[in-house]
């Protein structure tokens, strides 16, 4: 019985990231319930996946109590090792967000310091990227920007593409708030292709959204002919796959030519973008 509370745990875990929350919910809610009648006591993992579904479904106070409640579970039992702790960076980015720049300052110092002692890279890179949006709070833009740049080449050489595209579009977003409309749209559509890539649904969204706000003058005007296909069939209606097989490209391809569609047309959407398809 113990064990099935971890494969719980990484289906959660994979589910959460892949923007399939019910999923999380559900896998982690009954671990939840498991480990209580077992442990006499939640695992702090379970409660970060609820923390993390209620963030990215948009609600920072249940995020915020279920991240708190994961934290606090963590230094109950002493769980010195940053890397099972893998939570943390977006907990730091949650009370950043929220105004709470002492807790988040707090948080990350601790989880830095562990991963320091321990020396764990892979949390070493976020560490450096969470400095980024600390200093990106504190109106550092450079500072910030050179944090984040060197948190996208830690990632890539520890093998971390999820971390890489979360800095790549972290250092897009404060372009963008920067005014430098080409490199941000450069750093947003790379960490879109690496959100893709991964199936992370609700970065890919995320990103897209990114993409969609920067105004100004695109590098290329219009669609190509087949960007234009791809488009037609998609305000159509039809999914990725549909497309794909439509046309005989790969889905990864229809992906691709729809990060560059969003971009150029300046939507956000696949009803907006049909809504433009019809004035082509």
């Amino acid at each position: 019985m113990r064990s099935w509370v971890w494969v719980l745990l990484a289906i959660a875990v994979v589910a959460v990231h892949r923007g399939q929350f019910d999923v999380a919910r559900e896998h982690s809610e009954r671990a939840l319930r498991l480990a209580e009648q077992q442990f006499a006591g939640h695992l702090p993992q379970h409660l970060a996946v609820l923390g993390l579904a209620a963030l990215w479904s948009g609600d920072s106070s249940a995020a915020l109590d279920w991240l708190g409640k994961a934290d606090r579970r963590a230094a109950e039992l002493r769980w010195g090792e940053p890397s099972v702790r893998w939570w943390s960076a977006d907990y730091v980015e949650l009370l950043l967000e929220l105004g709470r720049f002492d807790d988040a300052v707090r948080v990350l110092d601790t989880w830095a310091a562990d991963a320091a002692r321990v020396a764990r890279p892979w949390v070493l890179a976020h560490v450096i990227r969470c400095r980024g949006l600390v200093a990106a709070a504190e109106g550092n833009v450079e500072y910030a920007a050179s944090l984040l740049q060197a948190a996208v080449v830690e990632h890539e050489e520890v093998g971390d593409p999820y971390g890489r595209a979360r800095a790549l579009l972290a250092l897009g977003i404060l372009s963008r708030r920067a005014r430098q409309k080409r490199a941000a749209r450069d750093a947003i559509q790379a960490a879109l292709a690496g959100f893709e890539q991964l199936g992370a649904a609700t970065w890919v969204e995320k990103a897209r959204n990114e993409l969609g706000g920067i105004g100004g003058r695109r590098r290329e005007e219009g669609l190509t002919p087949a960007e234009r296909r791809v488009a037609a069939l998609v305000a159509e209606g039809r999914t990725n796959r549909e497309v794909a097989a439509a046309l005989f490209l790969a889905e990864r391809t229809v992906a691709s030519h729809l990060t560059h569609i969003y971009a150029k047309l300046g939507v956000r959407s696949r009803t907006e973008l049909a809504r433009k398809v019809q004035t082509f």
